[in-house]
């Protein structure tokens, strides 16, 4: 038996030029640099005589070059089990790969018999034959020792390090990291073997550079874009035969660690790497060319705003519409003036016909029910589309006018700028390169204005864009002067002339356009007067007839109205360029250095005035500027202000659109009313407007480590379309009576649908920026967000008229009465409005992506970590389980209970106790989710409570195959419906679930396994026995049809 020395002293020994130091023993560290390469390996009974290899990827801008150095090692001695590179550098094999996933790794490899590898050239100490010593390394442990040799200089003369970085990286001075973050991850492996000894290889520490950003591993320093990895072996325990060997756990050589240690420690790992989340994109270093240091970070991890759509155009589309639809009621409200009475005679007479020819009883013919209201649209036909002419000629009316006036308007303020001369020939070069790097076909003409001029300005003459700079832009610096000039440049490449100018000017045509109703109907009161008067009669006449028009009830509201939209237009249009102006700024300096621009921001005062003056300010204040060049993704974020706009916009324009629309046989979609016809391009506005900037906004925050907070908007979105149904124009003598749509109850059902499809979208936009790596995008994800929120605010809507239309009407039925009216108005706004198809296939689909997102795995992303939140190890454990679950829940409970009988009446009692049943598993797996994670939960419910409900659908189906008549028609009823009705219910608890908090730490393997499939087995059998024994429940909603 060899006796065991003991360790001797390790000394650190630096390689200049590889990222590496090795500690080796003082004794023959020394030695290793006057001796042979051979004369090491003799020493077979010290175990610190065994030399390995180290690597570390260095990531320097684009580029990432392997630092190796190379010392002897054993034939035989293999890399640590386990070990998957995720890259492998050219010219280097798959054994030889470099590991980019996890740069600050240790890589132990074989000398011997690595393809792709030149052996090392002979030459300079410790190089001889058959050594294996390369002479950088014994350059860089004669540089390390110092005093140990004399050959170490002349070494480290002639070592020259593979890339330019290298020799910062050796010469930056050390700090020790923290080992038990993400960064300062232990290089563990069965260790090295020589001599019948065991020894144990750990990461020390890495180089960090004085300039380097801060990170999630360690001080203030963060690793820098080039580093050194400070190695050491320490001796281990006794060799022993190769089987046992590969029983042991890594970096543990005596001593089996048990199984549920180890998964422990790597949860507990994965939940470090979840509170870091993704180490930042480290800058180039300070003095690299064409850089400069900046507060806000390097120009790479810069958050680039400008390569996704701005918000702002959608939201100034949705203004527009909203004003213009405002004029196409000034035109309706014409129409009824020049007629008269007679198209509400008209209106009565085709009503009266239709309650004759309408079928009654509890249930009546569906043939003639069908031909009455065919009739009743052909008879209002005519009266209909007179009125529809009116409402097209306002909105022309107001569009031509706004036109128009987009014209007139940039004249008048650039006439009152004084005279405008051209400005000296060096202004106009940034212009010119501006322009360029925009993409502006033609560069914008420079101008000067006069003295009462304070601001710059840009407009649109005869097909070219003018900027007309204040006189005191001469006083600038000429690096100040270029940065205000590119600024108004990039408002001209960025559509704003076009924009802003024509919401000036329609908002100056809604103006005009919505007093010629008051006009027709003063003129009509002094003509009835007593004839023509004369106008010296004018003055004392028009006082008492204002007062005597206003004093109406519907004149008053319509004035009220107006007031109220030409108000709110104005502050959403001048908030609107406030966030024109952070885009710009951000849009000027893409790719240059911010030093100009923040110099001009801070000698700049604040102009916004009071308190009462700001909403109706056109800039925002130069300390908000400076905090959106410094953090652009700061602009990206969601305010609550603009939600609570886009709310209220989207409010009043429902209704209008829905009024406007064509009715009866010229309607434009062949399904549906103007009601649910107009829900989709309201969907369409609302996604574009604020659920596509949503999702940009939690890219961008996940990309700078800064969430933004959601709460708010799921309660700021629902107040601003409460307000906007209120307050919108086309109710005018409507609200007191018969409410908006003429239902009292969309008051309360339309914002509820939307703020719960707000909520999906919120934790969906988690979901989807949570799979991929930080500050990725793709061409495709504006298209993707606009497609998932524009089928969850589309269903929204229907789900929310549909839900008050059958309140209506089961609350007017003989049956109706207590809490029967809102179980079965649900029930039959879920199930039975013929458009469940639509809303099941739109389930499925957001179902598809929402498993795609969560299951998906990003390449270096600390978020794909065993045990991250709802990552992929979360999905698979859990949320199968609990579809098991409640899937054989709802089934046991279904066919073990016997179902309540129904006392009298007949209907398919049995298919809607199966339709519940089929629904019940989903709430199961939606209650069980929410449990284990929190609002995260209904995000993984949406992917994992339609696949119970088929599993349910599909069993029930198969039990009764053989007594279905049409077996194919009932497997579309059991897989249609009940997605359907989980499609309201995830609406309805929407905005509750996505407002409470997260589970902090991924969810554990055991209760996964244990606690998720009992808890959604109990749930469903639970909702199913209380369905299915309840009578009441069972039958409310057949007593009702039985009773009409």
């Amino acid at each position: 038996m060899l006796a065991v020395p003991a360790p001797p002293a390790l000394l650190p020994v630096a390689v200049p030029g590889s990222g590496c130091s090795v500690r080796c023993p003082a004794a023959q560290a020394g030695a290793a640099g006057a001796e042979q390469g051979s004369g090491a390996e003799r020493s077979t009974g010290n175990a610190m005589a065994a030399t390995w290899r180290c690597r570390r990827v260095v990531e320097t801008g684009r580029e990432t070059v392997p630092l190796t150095a190379t010392r002897a090692q054993p034939a035989g001695m293999g890399r640590r089990r386990g070990y998957r590179p995720g890259g492998v550098e050219p010219g280097l094999s798959g054994r030889a790969g470099v590991l980019r996933r996890h740069p600050h790794r240790i890589q132990e490899e074989p000398e011997e018999g690595r393809p792709g590898r030149p052996p090392a050239p002979p030459g300079g100490h410790g190089s001889g034959p058959g050594s294996g010593v390369t002479p950088s390394a014994l350059a860089g442990i004669a540089a390390g020792l110092g005093r140990g040799g004399q050959g170490g200089r002349a070494n480290r003369q002639r070592a020259e390090p593979r890339h330019p970085a290298a020799a910062d990286a050796a010469a930056a001075p050390s700090r020790p990291r923290h080992r038990g973050g993400p960064d300062g991850l232990r290089a563990r492996g069965p260790g090295l073997r020589a001599g019948g000894r065991w020894a144990r290889t750990r990461c020390r520490g890495v180089a960090r550079g004085p300039g380097a950003a801060r990170s999630r591993g360690g001080g203030p320093g963060g690793p820098p874009a080039h580093g050194r990895t400070v190695c050491e072996r320490r001796p281990g325990g006794v060799g022993r035969p190769r089987r046992q060997r590969r029983q042991r756990p890594r970096g543990h050589p005596a001593k089996r660690r048990p199984r549920q240690w180890r998964r422990r420690r790597r949860e507990r790992r994965g939940r470090q790497r979840c509170r870091h989340g993704r180490e930042p994109r480290v800058s180039a270093p300070a003095e690299a060319p064409g850089r400069e240091a900046e507060p806000g970070g390097s120009p790479e991890a810069r958050w680039d705003s400008t390569t996704h759509p701005s918000p702002g155009r959608g939201r100034y589309v949705l203004l527009l519409l909203v004003l213009l639809l405002a004029g196409g009621y000034a035109g309706r409200v014409l129409f009824v003036g020049l007629r008269g009475s007679a198209p509400a005679r008209a209106l009565e007479q085709c009503s009266a016909v239709y309650e004759r020819e309408a079928p009654a009883g509890p249930q009546p013919d569906p043939r003639r029910s069908a031909a009455a209201l065919a009739h009743l649209q052909e008879c209002t036909a005519h009266v209909q589309q007179e009125m529809d002419v009116f409402v097209m000629a306002g909105a022309a009316v107001t569009l031509a006018l706004g036109l128009f006036l987009m014209r007139l308007l940039p004249l008048l303020l650039a006439r009152r700028a004084g005279p405008l001369v051209p400005a000296p020939p060096g202004w106009s070069d940034p212009a010119a390169e501006a322009a360029g790097e925009l993409g502006l076909r033609r560069a914008p003409e420079v101008l000067r204005g006069g003295l009462r001029l304070r601001e710059a300005f840009a407009y649109a003459h005869h097909g070219r864009a003018r900027i007309v700079l204040p006189p005191g832009a001469a006083g600038l610096p000429p690096e100040q002067r270029a940065a205000l000039i590119r600024h108004e440049t990039a408002h001209v490449a960025a559509g704003d002339i076009t924009l802003a100018w024509l919401t000036r000017g329609v908002l100056w045509a809604v103006l005009a356009v919505l007093a010629v109703p008051l006009l027709q109907d003063l003129v009509s009161a002094l003509l009835s007067a007593g004839g023509a008067p004369l106008l010296s009669s004018l003055p004392g006449l028009l006082p008492g007839l204002v007062w005597e028009m206003f004093s109406s009830p519907f004149y008053l509201d319509y004035g009220l109205r107006a007031v109220l939209l030409l108000g709110t237009a104005a502050v959403v249009a001048a908030a609107l360029l406030r966030r024109r102006e952070y885009e710009a700024d951000l849009r000027s300096v893409h790719g240059r250095p911010t030093g100009a621009l923040q110099a001009l921001l801070t000698d700049r005062a604040d102009s916004s005035g009071r308190w009462w003056r700001r909403p109706f300010a056109l800039h925002p204040s130069p300390a908000r500027r400076l905090a959106a060049v410094r953090r652009p993704d700061l602009v990206l974020r969601s305010s609550v202000t603009g939600t609570a706009a886009v709310g209220l916009l989207v409010g009043m324009f429902l209704p209008a659109l829905a009024a406007a629309l064509p009715q009866g046989p010229h309607r434009l979609l062949p399904w549906g009313d103007q009601l649910h016809t107009a829900a989709v391009p309201a969907g369409l506005a609302l996604a574009a407007a604020w659920g596509v900037p949503l999702w940009t906004g939690v890219l961008a925050g996940r990309a700078a480590d800064r969430p933004p907070g959601t709460r708010r908007l799921l309660l700021a979105l629902p107040a601003g379309l409460l307000l906007g149904l209120l307050a919108q124009l086309w109710a005018t003598g409507l609200i007191r009576t018969t409410g908006p749509f003429g239902l009292w109850s969309t008051l309360v059902t339309v914002p509820v649908a939307v703020a719960g499809a707000a909520g999906c979208s919120i934790v969906l936009a988690g979901l989807w920026a949570g799979g991929r790596p930080a500050g990725r995008r793709t061409r495709w994800d504006p298209l993707v967000a606009a497609a998932v929120n524009l089928a969850l605010f589309t269903g929204a809507f229907w789900a929310g008229l549909d839900t008050a239309l059958h309140f209506h009407i089961f609350g007017d039925s003989p049956a109706g009465g207590g809490w029967t009216v809102w179980w079965n108005g649900y029930n039959a706004a879920a199930m039975f409005t013929g458009r469940e198809t639509e809303i099941a296939a739109a389930l499925a689909v957001l179902a598809f992506l929402a498993w795609r997102w969560s299951v998906r795995m990003a390449p270096g992303d600390a978020s794909t970590a065993p045990g991250c939140g709802l990552g992929g190890a979360f999905l698979p454990v859990a949320v199968v389980p609990a579809v098991c679950g409640a899937a054989v829940g709802a089934i046991a409970a279904r066919w073990a209970l016997p179902a309540a009988e129904r006392a009298g009446g007949s209907g398919p009692a049995d298919n809607l106790l199966d339709l519940w049943v089929v629904t019940s598993a989903g709430v199961a797996c939606l209650v069980t989710l929410v449990l284990l994670t929190g609002s995260a939960g209904l995000a993984t419910a949406i992917a994992a409570a339609p696949p119970a409900c088929l599993l349910v659908s599909l069993a029930v189906w198969v039990r009764h195959l053989a007594a279905w008549s049409q077996p194919w028609g009932a497997l579309y009823a059991l897989s249609v419906r009940p997605l359907s009705l989980l499609a309201l219910i995830l609406l309805t608890v929407g905005l509750p679930l996505a407002s409470l908090s997260a589970r902090r730490g991924p969810v554990r393997r055991t209760v996964a396994l244990r606690v998720a499939p009992a808890l959604s087995l109990v749930i469903a059998a639970s909702l199913t026995a209380i369905v299915q024994r309840s009578p009441e429940l069972a039958f409310a909603y057949l007593n009702a049809l039985d009773d009409g």
